[in-house]
């Protein structure tokens, strides 16, 4: 599949090997690290293609939810967010919904970038959205389907 076979590739020129080393990112080198996070974070809200959305939801849950909290901040500074562009700010936020410590470091870094007022708006949205694993329950599934595909070809 292209889109797998492409996030890998980029993934590779990050760091040789790292897309098999997810779950260890802390034995990385630190500032490649954070690239690889902002890398796959960017492909769950930059994109709407939504293979690769879901693909890159995937392979950014490999990556220990800890070291994710502990980095939050400077794989967002990293991540270059439009944070007057709705789709990305909500696409940002759906990755992370099922883990309410990281979703609100995300809400909170949000209002301190976006000094616009309907950014106060999309933050109580997704506030009271927070409560729903949906989405995330979706995406997974969708992962390992395509992981699944992916094996079978």
């Amino acid at each position: 599949m292209w889109v797998l076979k492409t996030i890998r590739e980029n993934l590779e020129r990050i760091l040789p090997g790292c897309p098999d080393r997810l779950r260890y990112i802390d034995t990385l080198p630190h500032e490649k690290a954070i690239c690889i996070a902002a890398y796959l974070w960017k492909g769950c809200f930059q994109s709407t293609n939504d293979v690769w959305i879901t693909i890159c939801s995937g392979l950014l849950h490999e990556i220990p939810t800890e070291w994710l909290r502990l980095h939050i901040m400077e794989i967002l500074d990293s991540a270059t967010v439009d944070w007057n562009d709705d789709f990305e700010f909500y696409n940002l936020c759906a990755a992370f919904y099922h883990v309410p410590e990281i979703l609100e470091q995300i809400l909170a870094y949000a209002e301190r970038k976006n000094p616009e007022n309907h950014a106060a708006e999309w933050i109580s949205d997704v506030r009271e959205m927070a409560g729903t694993q949906t989405r995330y329950r979706k995406m997974l599934q969708n992962y390992e389907r395509i992981l699944e595909l992916e094996a079978n070809v």
